[in-house]
């Protein structure tokens, strides 16, 4: 029982080793970028700059205090945090491999155009119609992500529509439909 005890203390200990190592990293990272020339400190990505674990309670909070739904991603649109006040209508078409695809086009639709214009850009989502809008996170000049907000309705999709994107990405299309008309619409 003691060998055991202690084997479980050693992998404790391994794994907050790592998570320290990680940590002491980062904050190497951020340091050598706030105290050297800029020509100097190689290229931080985002998560060198802030842990994703910060990133999500940053997002989470922003989220909720807007009532909007947000992720981060890479300047890719991949996804870096999960996302945050997601309405029913989008977890029903996320659930589905054809409208995850829809979802992940629209992501990096719009981080291509954020690097493009480097400032905050919206659309139609690729899928059911949804608006979206990215605003590009910039350090020193270079993009280094994505903040995405949406899944409001203010473009004037219909129920009709609803329907018909649920059929075609193979959504249960009644519990879409029922969750599109208790969706709340912003300006």
């Amino acid at each position: 029982w003691e060998i055991v005890k202690r084997k479980r203390a050693e992998d404790k200990l391994k794994i907050a080793y790592e998570e320290l190592k990680t940590s002491r990293d980062r904050l190497q990272v951020q340091v050598d970028y706030l105290l050297t020339p800029t020509s100097a400190v190689p290229e931080p990505e985002l998560t060198d700059l802030i842990s994703p674990d910060d990133l999500q309670r940053i997002q989470d909070a922003f989220a909720d205090a807007c009532n909007v739904a947000s992720m981060i991603t890479d300047t890719e649109g991949n996804p870096i945090t999960q996302l945050s006040n997601g309405c029913e209508v989008c977890r029903l078409i996320r659930a589905t491999e054809a409208g995850a695809e829809n979802c992940r086009i629209s992501d990096r639709t719009l981080g291509k155009e954020a690097h493009e214009l480097m400032r905050p850009s919206y659309a139609a989502c690729h899928g059911i119609g949804f608006i979206d809008a990215s605003a590009p996170i910039i350090v020193n000049g270079r993009h280094i992500g994505n903040w995405l907000i949406g899944q409001s309705n203010p473009m004037g999709v219909t129920r009709d529509e609803a329907a018909r994107y649920a059929r075609e990405i193979g959504a249960d299309e009644a519990a879409l439909v029922e969750a599109f008309e208790r969706m709340e619409t912003m300006s």
